[in-house]
């Protein structure tokens, strides 16, 4: 799984370099200058050892050149199973709280996560960021909001709002909001109490 650099649909090989076992910036930089036409770059993040994203994104704008990320299983090895991995209970789905299949959920549950799991500070982020829109113009009927993350990465890969009027574009200032670290701070300020969430609905409000 090396990474490759395509020029007009042909790959070229660029090695890795040694600290992170993902594509050397050096190497890049020496393909580029070879191939001066190259459209774009392929980055892929294996098992937890992401390549040197500022350098070679510095090299990239240098030489004009589009990144494409992937990320395959990023946070490395799952060495801690069980209970410690991922806390408590099945508990309430989250099929329960999509508005009568009016939003559009995956699987999984809120009951048996702590705030660390984006499966549950993350739909309540987007539960608010959801309600600050509907209530910034009377013309809002609905908003349905999808956040985005790779495993072992804290900031969204994407975030998505679409409203009755269309699509809204996310801001910079938005995916720092989302980020979970920030999530968390955010929600242990307010001293949400869960217990009550999971009684009588997490979206009741």
């Amino acid at each position: 799984a090396n990474p490759i650099v395509y020029q007009e649909a042909i790959p070229v090989f660029v090695d890795s370099e040694p600290e992170t076992w993902n594509m050397s910036p050096e190497a890049l930089k020496r393909a580029l200058n070879k191939y001066p036409d190259a459209k774009a770059v392929v980055v892929v993040h294996l098992y937890g050892t992401p390549a040197k994203m500022d350098e070679i994104l510095d090299i990239c704008n240098e030489y004009n050149v589009d990144v494409l990320e992937f990320l395959i299983n990023p946070t490395g090895k799952f060495e801690i199973g069980g209970f410690l991995g991922d806390a408590g209970l099945t508990g309430r789905k989250i099929v329960v709280d999509s508005y009568q299949s009016f939003a559009n959920v995956g699987g999984g549950a809120f009951s048996g996560k702590d705030l660390t799991k984006v499966d549950r500070s993350g739909a309540y982020k987007a539960r608010e960021i959801a309600k600050k829109i509907v209530n910034s113009n009377e013309d809002y009927t609905w908003c349905e909001v999808q956040l985005s993350y790779a495993i072992g990465k804290s900031r969204p890969l994407a975030i998505y709002i679409n409203t009755n009027l269309g699509d809204i574009n996310a801001s910079d200032e938005l995916y720092d909001e989302c980020d979970v670290k920030n999530m968390l701070i955010e929600l242990r300020n307010k001293n949400i109490c869960f217990e009550e969430r999971a009684r009588f609905g997490h979206f009741k409000d």
